[in-house]
């Protein structure tokens, strides 16, 4: 959950979520039966920062383009289902970050927040809009740093459609991070794993589970 300086950035990130169980619609209760899924993608993050200031914290805009496979296994519902594909592109035109330094510039703290407005799929459903908080706790072990990081989510509005219910889902992780800077090529190596030790389902089934990152951040 780095905040970057001013300018514009390819962030690359390999990614597989493991699904340890679901959340029944509207609570924080696991569905009956065994309930299982992974999901893998490359996700390509391009980032631009503007270098102005908005409430205080840096301002920037994003566009993400997944590549994802799925592979999910409900027995409550009846489903086993595998896929491949593009994933739901997304464009924010609001990234808030800060950072915050101390202790000599060894340890450092961040946080990254972005609002996400959500358009109708396939169901005819327009999901509610959500609210991400991405943050980081570090400390630099000469050029390369580790530290604690963490996000929550949380879904602001209702949900639109038919079969709709007024629940809000949330989640919460936490877990640790690794950065090593490739200072010639301009490019940071991170790999980051993640426990969600909290979910909550809206409309439907919330998955709940851990999350292993690699990433790789390039500056132009």
């Amino acid at each position: 959950a780095s905040v970057p300086p001013p300018g514009m950035y390819y962030l690359g990130y390999l990614v597989n979520y493991n699904i340890d169980d679901f959340r029944a619609p509207g609570s924080s209760t696991n569905l009956p039966g065994h309930n299982s899924g992974t999901v893998t993608a490359l996700a390509n993050r391009f980032v631009w920062i503007t270098g102005h200031k908005l409430l205080g914290a840096d301002y920037g805009v994003e566009a993400i383009v997944p590549l994802v496979r799925t592979s999910l296994t409900i027995n409550a519902a009846g489903i086993s289902d595998s896929r491949s594909g593009v994933g739901d592109i997304y464009l924010g035109p609001l990234v808030l970050g800060c950072l915050w330094l101390a202790f000599r510039r060894t340890r450092s703290g961040s946080a990254l927040m972005r609002y996400e407005f959500n358009g109708r799929n396939s169901a005819g459903v327009r999901p509610g809009d959500q609210l991400t908080l991405e943050w980081g706790l570090g400390k630099s072990f000469g050029a390369v740093s580790a530290g604690l990081v963490g996000y929550s989510q949380w879904q602001t509005t209702n949900d639109d459609g038919a079969g709709v219910s007024t629940n809000k889902p949330a989640r919460h992780a936490v877990g640790a991070e690794l950065v090593y800077p490739v200072p010639g090529a301009g490019v940071f190596l991170k790999g980051a794993v993640y426990k969600e030790f909290s979910a909550t389902a809206g409309t439907g089934p919330q998955p709940k589970g851990s999350l292993v990152r690699f990433t790789l951040v390039k500056a132009f």
